[in-house]
């Protein structure tokens, strides 16, 4: 009967909280006889002369008023009996003197008898109903004995002090505590940047597994603990969870967002894991992050890591050009994006701004010509970063900030770039050479075929054709190509060409013709052509928008134009065009209606894409007796059509043009001699490109 009263009686302590003495700490001696317990260290409790317990790890968190304590109890057993960690209960003490039960986190029967000989780490934590700094808190160590009347003795005590928080810096390896998993962790990489609204700070946390078999990781919390003790939770970056095998390690990136109200010194990376079985989120692992020196402006070609939400990327700024646009210049600066990270990444979500000689702030896009949609491990991207200023503006220095996209429309600064030598040179291709765009998505191949000049009594018009290969495996689109006539001393003639709107197929090729009216004076030796590819609203721009910037910049020298004097008729090349004329026919009527029939051949040529609008070649029949003339006229984009009207030019091999008209006077002519000229127009000017004689007394023209 008294030992079932005993055992109810044990049974309802155990719901019991009591206050210890803090007076003196007490140990139980090898015969069972209370001594006074000797404390070897602040954090070491001699429980025996055999047997001491060790808190250490302590680590603490503040949720909802409430204060959640955790550590690590390690028991060494040097005696020649079993330790039965059964019969030892642990209480926590505040400084306002309310007690609470501490209880282990894991629980396992089977580790309980600590052998002779060895030594365990026994994970606990308590959960206060008051906010308590751990310095305030003791820790007292009681065992079951039924001998007493409250059925417990006082083993000691140990009071908290600074030697039981483990400051952890980064760098250094540590185990996490509540787990028998043999994980360590180390922060390796701490960033943070910073705007008007928010720091965004990036945390880079390596775990490895030290143990023999792989594990899987438990779901561990992550946040910033700032010097006033209030916590932020931070998201973590990572892929579908695996289990960690033996011996490897795994990088876990976390990012987040933290009022800027807040000190941002001191701060800690505090790691938590949930304990369904206590209905608590413990504390197990804390970091002192380093201070962050504040960001440094970058020079070119200088490759700087990304503070991103995204996961590990480098930024290196390597070109800065001044474009010319219409009454204004761009300003444009390649960046290269590199994935850092050790699996495929998304591409950033980024924004810019300028800032001209540190005084003016230039509105920029980033824009992307590419189609990629990611980026693997240490694969580049090259992004372009644009603004427009006044052409008139003179600046010497140029500052190019990068920022992130954030939630909402929040902006977190990556890095500053800056350049004193704010104007570079765009490559500029000799005549006869080849430019190759090795953009992924828009590989193609460039090459000025040839410049010609039509003349007009106050101003010219310059044509330059321009050849594009598509060198991809799928179908590109040109439509986008923007092109200026530039001088050497800054002139600038926006060029237009008429578009090839159907996408080019690979390896097939078409030629785009440029074209800008110019002065009389304008000198093609001392110019060049300079395209790039057409942006409309921060974007590239597709078929039918109107461009109003462009990225990519290249340029080639014009060629001088070849100035041969017109000849017969034979072999004419008006690209894509080829014509001959084989015979000329022609009779007089005593009406004095003139007809004329023409046998020629017509060649096409299929090798490339044009689009000939503007081009017309007209035919110009002329009597030098009386200098009266007639004329037809054909659009070459027309020449390809399937039409019966002998009146017409069209693509083929012994084809006939006929026509008739009345010249007065024409019967009474001396000589029955004419003139046959054929003129290349092209935007309303006409070039001389072949001419040759006749006479309709014979039907043979003189070649």
């Amino acid at each position: 009967m008294k030992k079932h009263f005993s055992i109810i009686m044990m049974s309802a302590a155990l719901g019991v909280t009591l206050s210890l003495s803090p007076l003196a700490s007490y140990a139980y001696a090898a015969d069972g006889a209370e001594t006074t317990a000797v404390a070897p260290a602040p954090n070491i409790l001699q429980v025996t002369k055999d047997v001491t317990f060790e808190v250490k790890q302590v680590q603490s968190l503040v949720e909802q008023g409430s204060s959640i304590l955790s550590f690590v109890v390690s028991v060494v057993n040097s005696s020649d009996k079993v330790v039965d960690w059964s019969e030892y209960r642990i209480r926590a003490t505040s400084s306002t003197g309310h007690t609470y039960t501490a209880q282990q986190n894991v629980v396992s029967k089977d580790k309980n008898k600590i052998a002779s000989g060895t030594s365990r780490d026994i994970s606990y934590s308590v959960k206060m109903n008051e906010v308590a700094k751990p310095q305030d808190v003791k820790l007292d160590f009681i065992k079951w004995d039924f001998s007493k009347t409250n059925f417990e003795s006082a083993v000691g005590t140990l009071a908290i002090d600074d030697t039981m928080i483990p400051k952890t810096a980064s760098q250094i390896s540590t185990p996490i505590q509540n787990n028998e998993l043999g994980l360590i962790a180390a922060v390796t990489k701490f960033n943070r940047t910073a705007n008007e609204k928010y720091y965004s700070p990036s945390v880079t946390v390596e775990m490895k597994n030290l143990g023999s078999e792989s594990v899987d990781i438990p779901d561990y919390k992550y946040s910033i603990r700032t010097a006033e003790g209030i916590m932020y939770p931070l998201d973590r970056k990572e892929e579908k969870a695996a289990p960690l095998r033996a011996k490897d390690s795994k990088t876990i990136m976390l990012t987040g967002q933290i009022p800027i109200a807040n000190n941002p010194d001191n701060w800690e990376l505090v790691m938590t894991q949930n304990v369904t079985e206590l209905k608590r989120n413990i504390p197990v692992l804390t970091f002192s992050l380093p201070e962050v020196a504040q960001m440094t402006t970058q020079p070119m070609k200088t490759k700087v890591e990304l503070n991103s939400s995204k996961g590990q990327y480098s930024a290196m700024l390597s070109q800065v050009y001044r474009l010319p646009w219409e009454g204004d210049d761009i300003v444009t600066a390649e960046i290269v994006i590199t994935n850092e990270d050790v699996k495929s990444l998304p591409i950033p979500s980024l924004s810019s701004n300028l800032l001209l000689d540190d005084s003016f702030e230039i509105k920029a896009s980033v824009i992307s010509s590419s189609k990629a949609i990611g980026l693997a491990p240490r694969e580049s991207i090259k992004l372009q970063v644009t603004g427009k200023i006044p052409y008139t503006t003179d600046y010497k220095t140029l500052k190019l900030v990068l920022q992130e996209k954030g939630d909402g429309d929040v902006l977190n600064d990556l890095v500053d770039f800056s350049v004193d030598n704010a104007t570079q040179s765009y490559p500029i291709y000799r005549f006869g050479d080849r430019y190759t765009n090795t953009e992924p998505g828009h590989q193609t191949k460039y090459q000025l075929l040839e410049t010609k000049m039509y003349q007009g009594l106050t101003r010219n018009v310059i044509m330059t054709r321009l050849e594009v290969e598509n060198s991809e495996k799928r179908q590109v689109n040109i439509s986008n190509l923007v092109g200026n006539f530039m001088t050497t001393d800054g002139g600038l003639y926006p060029a237009q060409a008429a578009p090839i709107t159907s996408k080019l197929s690979p390896n097939n090729k078409a030629v785009l013709e440029y074209w800008s009216y110019v002065p009389t004076t304008f000198n093609p030796s001392s110019a060049y052509l300079l395209i790039g590819d057409g942006v409309t609203a921060g974007k590239l721009s597709e078929a039918k928008d109107v461009p109003d910037s462009f990225i990519n910049p290249v340029a080639f020298w014009l060629p001088e134009e070849s100035t041969n004097k017109p000849g017969a008729i034979n072999k004419i090349v008006v690209n894509p065009y080829t014509l001959t004329f084989k015979d000329v026919t022609t009779t007089v009527s005593k009406s004095d209606s003139l007809q004329m029939k023409i046998n020629y051949d017509l060649i096409k040529d299929m090798q490339a894409e044009t689009n000939s609008d503007g081009h017309k070649l007209i035919l110009e029949f002329r009597l030098p007796e009386g200098n009266q003339t007639f004329e037809k006229s054909f659009a070459m984009k027309d020449l390809d059509a399937s039409d019966a009207d002998p009146g017409k030019l069209k693509v083929g091999k012994n084809q006939q043009f006929q026509t008739s008209v009345n010249l007065p006077g024409v019967s009474s002519s001396v000589t029955n001699t004419f003139i046959l000229n054929l003129y290349d127009e092209f935007q309303g000017q006409r070039k001389l490109i072949g001419t040759q004689a006749g006479s309709w007394d014979t039907e043979e023209v003189k070649k």
